[in-house]
């Protein structure tokens, strides 16, 4: 018999056997445990046969367990037999075998079960039926049988009494007896219940879905467990980095989602085509913010452009000139604090201070005053917030996708209960202060409220709830992802050795300090490199909500994927794949510089993939700033200060868990004072 001959054999009867307890689950079957003959729809035979004598009833019941107790597990052996014939095959011809050899592992799994649990009962039948076959008539009571056959009816007991040499059946009333049986089967019934639901699906999955012959890991195909787990233990963008490595460019990741890693699907999935719909965000993965309205994370298309254009100003080439001084008083404060702390011969744990530098830029920016980090030596108890915030989003997206989310109150750990409302109660304080000044601020708000007066009778600007979702956004947008950039340029100079180049480049460009401005550090190639490699290595944003494919499907990536399906891009499954980067695992800034990167070995790297910033209209608006602020203080600090790594107090930085944004680890730096030669 041909290979596939096997495979079919071996998935028409491991079918017959997972579907049949779903079958029979819905059902009202006489089961108690050990009874499998329901399980596999083998007694249908005995069911037809005759109970007019006594003597018969006795071996109806006794056939009844014997074909689940005998025929089941042959069944379940011959199949498990297929199913390791044809994994033996794959493996050989070195094809994916793991499926069919999951799939012998389930079935198998029944026959344990069988001729465990079953054994009590059946035994106990065999030898009733032994001695009737012998002629004898054996005195058994009412609790005995009823115990035996697990009849759950209400108005039915059974009695066996001598009488003229024979059995007889009667029936009565019992219904504390009956009641007490029901009892015991239900939470079995269930129980059986689940696990034929779930085997079920796993094989749906496996052979049936629409996304059945994309590459992936086993378990994650055939359910979507292993995702929510490695999504709960922050370790998603290892996981999708390892997949790509195994599987290329595209991976089924959960059974209704697909994650690439080329610059095509980059394109497909976010770039915007003609007369396409647009592929949105995962509502389920983003969900609206506590008070039900829709911000520029997560909205419909005619909205996102609605906020998109009244905060276009603030992030454009004019408006970043308008920001220059505050995002560059605040990284002077920083050099300032730093001289605090440098040559004392101990290192500085350099997560704190950025953390601080750039939350009190971002706090001018968007609410017109800071959050005075830096001038009072401690971190606002917000950055606390917005990481427990987003952890607590992550169990919460969990348990919405299994449909129990009103038990979040209940399953979230203390203390992340009501961080995400403590988040928002953050934003609504920092707003209403702002909307209380007058005239041109400078910051995110100047057009937007100008726009919503009079309560946004317009449509044009936004409602109040609008603003305050959008004002939580700003903050952890504008902040956690630049502190990260910092935190990733310092390590990654310093652990690679490319410090010292980043350092000529820029103690070269200016005399004195008041030169370094945001104009002439944007002239400088090599700073630049450094950032994009960063962004490479240690992308700000790590995680990138899913998009869902619209209504009639589309084509990504060369094939057709349904509607409904989530599809992605992984940053790190992209950047680290050795088939888009040379040496992907190594810091190379110069492998983004203009004279460089068509020469070998990097002219071959597939720069498409490279997006750190998204793609389409939804990409992320506040790239300029961004750059802008990471090029500065970066800069100002090159220039000050001989900064290097204390790799036994740090480790390795970048081994990081993320709930959409770095869970950072501590980066300690040593900070020597710049020596100037006379």
């Amino acid at each position: 018999m041909s290979n596939a001959g096997v495979e079919a054999i071996a998935v028409i009867t491991g079918s017959f056997l997972s579907g049949n307890a779903a079958i029979s689950l819905a059902r009202r079957p006489l089961m108690q445990p050990g009874a499998m003959m329901s399980v596999y729809l083998l007694a249908v035979p005995s069911l037809f046969e005759t109970t007019s004598s006594p003597d018969q009833l006795v071996r109806h019941w006794s056939r009844i367990y014997l074909n689940g107790h005998i025929k089941g597990p042959i069944i379940c052996l011959s199949t498990t037999a297929l199913y390791g014939l044809a994994a033996a095959t794959k493996y050989s011809a070195g094809e994916d075998w793991g499926v069919f050899a999951a799939a012998g592992a389930i079935t198998v799994s029944m026959v344990p079960f069988t001729l465990t649990v079953m054994a009590p009962t059946n035994n106990a039948l065999f030898r009733l039926e032994g001695e009737v076959k012998k002629g004898h008539t054996p005195l058994v009571n009412q609790p005995m049988v009823i115990s035996l056959v697990g009849l759950s009816l209400s108005d039915v007991a059974i009695n066996l009494e001598k009488s003229h040499g024979s059995l007889l059946l009667r029936s009565h009333a019992q219904g504390s007896e009956s009641s007490k049986m029901t009892s015991l089967s239900l939470p079995i019934l269930a129980a059986l219940g689940a696990v034929g639901y779930v085997l079920f699906q796993v094989v749906y999955n496996l052979y049936f879905h629409p996304l059945r012959d994309y590459p992936g890991p086993l378990l994650w195909r055939a359910s979507s467990l292993p995702w929510k787990l490695t999504l709960l233990r922050g370790t998603m963008h290892h996981d999708l980095m390892r997949h790509h490595q195994k599987y290329g460019d595209t991976v089924r990741i959960k059974p209704d989602e697909i994650s690439y890693a080329n610059g095509q699907a980059w394109r497909d999935i976010h770039a915007h085509v003609p007369g396409r719909p647009e592929f949105l965000k995962d509502p389920v993965r983003l969900p609206l913010a506590p008070n039900g309205v829709m911000s520029i994370l997560v909205s419909d298309t005619r909205n996102h452009a609605r906020f998109r254009s009244l905060f276009g100003h603030a992030f454009s080439d004019k408006g970043l000139r308008a920001q220059e001084p505050t995002i560059a008083r605040y990284a002077d404060l920083l050099v300032e604090v730093l001289r605090e702390v440098a040559d004392t011969g101990k290192s500085v744990e350099m997560v704190r201070y950025f953390n601080m530098a750039i939350f009190d830029s971002i706090g001018a920016l968007s609410f017109g005053e800071s959050f005075d980090s830096l001038k009072n030596r401690e971190l606002h108890p917000w950055v606390d917030t917005i990481h427990k915030n987003l952890k607590s989003v992550a169990i919460s997206h969990v348990l919405r996708s299994m449909g129990v989310e009103f038990l979040a109150p209940y399953l979230m750990p203390a203390e992340l209960r009501g961080k995400r409302q403590e988040n928002y109660t953050y934003a609504i304080e920092k707003l209403k202060k702002r909307m209380q000044k007058t005239g041109d601020q400078g910051d995110f708000w100047d057009r937007v409220i100008v726009k919503s007066a009079d309560g946004n009778q317009t449509g044009d600007g936004m409602s109040y709830g609008e603003m305050i979702n959008n004002a939580a956004v700003m903050v952890v947008a504008g902040s956690e992802t630049t502190s990260s950039a910092l935190c990733g340029c310092m390590y990654l100079l310093c652990k690679f050795g490319k410090m010292d180049k980043a350092v000529a480049e820029v103690r070269s460009a200016f005399a004195a300090a008041d030169q370094v401005d945001l104009v002439s550090v944007s002239r400088l190639p090599y700073l630049t490199a450094v950032i994009d490699e960063t962004l490479r290595m240690y992308p700000s944003v790590p995680g990138q909500p899913p998009r869902v494919v619209p209504e009639g499907g589309a084509i990504v990536c060369g094939r057709f994927v349904a509607a409904e399906t989530r599809v992605g891009v992984s940053h790190l499954g992209a950047y680290y794949a050795p088939y888009n980067f040379s040496h992907a695992d190594k810091f190379i800034p110069e492998r983004h510089l203009a004279g460089v990167k068509s020469d070998e070995p990097f002219r071959h790297d597939n720069y498409a993939a490279y997006q750190p910033w998204s793609v389409g209209v939804r990409n992320c608006i506040g790239r300029n700033l961004a750059y802008a602020e990471v090029r500065l203080t970066l800069a100002k600090l090159l220039w000050h200060f001989d900064i290097s790594l204390d790799e036994e107090r740090t480790g390795n930085f970048l081994d990081q868990k993320i709930w959409s944004i770095w869970a950072k680890r501590e980066l300690f730096l040593e900070i020597r004072t710049r020596e100037f030669s006379m």
